[in-house]
């Protein structure tokens, strides 16, 4: 359990690579989704050592900034990107790895994700692309540039179809694996690391569970074949 008032011994997942990822983290994302004091902020005052991101986002480059003024060994910190679908493809997947590393100042990723089972390339299935999208993230993988891989916004369908195409079975599918909550306020992150200073009683938890009818906030990929 995590000591009040920060994440410092935040609990960590296992995952099929051998690696655990920590349960909590900074999210980040585009449009006002990013502050470069709120992540110093993070990485100082909270202890929080897991810091998500994506190329689509556009601050892989200021998140490089950010870690080197915390002070936070690259060792101790668990960083997550996400590769973009005008990415994908084995070749353009290899590329756009290793630029969100150099954008990132890092030797190799956490974590890397497909940001969506969405592919639009003409001429191609969206199945047949994630195929061999895949492909080179399994590349990736056993060359050690990435220490786990998965994918993001996957639903069942695209899983079991991935399954079949793929020799490494994905690591993450970030669903109900990690809390990642974005802020940009000092304030809100530091409520958001008190998590482990509490529990939600069980009728309250089924209260809540119920709450999910199934609409999409964004973009919905059951609408992705």
């Amino acid at each position: 359990m995590a000591g009040r008032g920060g994440a410092a011994g935040c609990p960590a997942l296992p995952l099929a690579s051998g690696r655990s990822i920590p349960v909590l983290g900074l999210g980040t994302s585009h449009r006002g989704g990013y502050s470069h004091n709120a992540v110093v902020y993070a990485l100082q005052k909270c202890g929080i050592r897991h810091i998500d991101t994506a190329k689509r986002y556009g601050c892989e480059s200021l998140l490089q900034k950010a870690i080197k003024e915390s002070g936070v060994k690259r060792e101790d910190l668990w960083i997550t990107t996400k590769l973009w679908h005008s990415d994908y493809g084995y070749e353009n997947t290899k590329k756009a790895c290793l630029e969100s590393c150099e954008r990132l100042g890092v030797e190799y990723l956490d974590l890397y994700l497909i940001h969506w089972p969405g592919a639009r390339v003409p001429g191609k299935s969206n199945r047949e692309v994630r195929a061999e999208t895949w492909r080179a993230m399994e590349e990736l993988y056993e060359k050690g540039l990435c220490r786990s891989i998965g994918v993001s916004n996957f639903l069942i369908s695209h899983l079991e179809q991935l399954k079949e195409d793929c020799v490494i079975t994905p690591h993450v599918n970030q669903n109900g694996i990690v809390t990642i909550p974005k802020s940009t306020k000092p304030e809100r992150i530091q409520e958001n690391c008190k998590v482990f200073d509490f529990t939600i009683a069980e009728d309250d938890v089924e209260i809540l569970n119920g709450m999910h009818d199934g609409r999409h906030v964004s973009w919905d990929p059951s609408l992705i074949v």
